[in-house]
């Protein structure tokens, strides 16, 4: 892994990251509510369907169990949360080859949905205050 140019030192990296744990997580509810809705509201393909309610199930999930201001149960570091919600981010960025043409307009909405949670999670700080020990648990 590299350090890069501070050493590695997650106050410094974090600082220069402005979307705070606490915005991530009000973010991450919002963007599982979104996910689970959308199929519904706009009658998407069940392949396509399937795929975003599964998408936001598992956002909702994690964001549930993440060690952060917006956690319910507190088990997961900020920092797993993040190298989830990659994955997640990824996977939906794929939407358009994996529905192939059934649903067009929703892959387009599912990759840019991936599109828009990568940005929020490269741009998201790696600590909670949990983690820091500046908030008790």
């Amino acid at each position: 892994m590299n350090a890069g140019r501070h050493g590695g030192n997650p106050e410094v990296t974090d600082m220069m990251k402005p979307i705070s744990t606490r915005t991530h997580g009000i973010i991450d509810y919002a963007f599982a509510g979104a996910l689970i809705a959308l199929p519904f509201l706009l009658r998407w393909d069940r392949r396509a369907a399937r795929l975003s309610l599964g998408a936001g199930l598992a956002t909702l999930g994690v964001s549930m169990m993440t060690n952060y201001e917006c956690g319910l149960v507190r088990l997961l570091p900020m920092r797993a949360h993040l190298a989830m919600d990659a994955a997640e981010t990824s996977m939906l960025m794929g939407a358009p080859k994996m529905l192939g043409s059934v649903d067009n307009g929703a892959g387009r909405m599912l990759a840019l949905f991936g599109a828009l949670g990568a940005a929020v999670g490269a741009m998201t700080q790696t600590q909670s205050p949990y983690e820091r020990r500046e908030l008790p648990a």
